[in-house]
């Protein structure tokens, strides 16, 4: 099973800039559950009423070992030059979401071609934990695609985020039937 969850819940939820978080987190996992659709993966849609307090109560329920969850983000600074893309995984992760994480940057920096700022644990953000990383047993992923305060950021990924969904929904294809 695959989990992809919108990491805010709707207009004025996240961080806003030249896009809104909470907005495109949903636009963005649609994108993507679309494309997984196409190829015939299971997932899980989790909604967008449901409080994050509730979706990660459910999830923990559902999602098993070999299970997949990717939680779409944007990132944001009072820094208008901060730019790239990184990937958040638990500080007790495995080998293959290490691999997950590291397969899915290069892709969104490459398709953005947005500064690869790597994958870092939980404990290595500003919060030190994060609901969505605590707790699962499960293949566990926080994406930041891009910087809502970066208009360059935000250009290149409007641009290319069909792409992205695209090349996303390859990469976890990869991983699910690998596991």
């Amino acid at each position: 099973m695959i989990s992809i969850t919108a990491g805010h819940r709707g207009k004025g939820t996240g961080a806003i800039g030249y896009i809104d978080e909470g907005e495109e987190t949903i636009i963005f996992r649609n994108l993507l559950l679309n494309k997984l659709i196409e190829k015939g993966l299971p997932f899980i849609y989790e909604g967008e009423k449901e409080s994050l307090q509730s979706v990660v109560d459910k999830l923990k329920l559902i999602l098993h070992h070999n299970d997949i969850s990717i939680d779409i983000h944007f990132n944001s600074s009072d820094n208008k030059s901060a730019s790239g893309s990184e990937i958040i995984i638990p500080d007790k992760h495995s080998k293959i979401e290490k691999e997950l994480a590291n397969n899915l940057l290069n892709k969104t920096c490459e398709i953005l071609n947005t500064k690869n700022r790597k994958v870092r644990t939980e404990s290595q953000t500003a919060h030190k934990k994060l609901a969505m990383l605590r707790g699962f047993d499960c293949i566990n992923i926080l994406i930041e695609i891009c910087f809502v305060s970066n208009k360059s950021d935000c250009e290149l990924y409007l641009k290319n985020k069909e792409k992205l969904a695209e090349e996303y929904s390859i990469i976890l294809e990869e991983f699910y039937n690998k596991i």
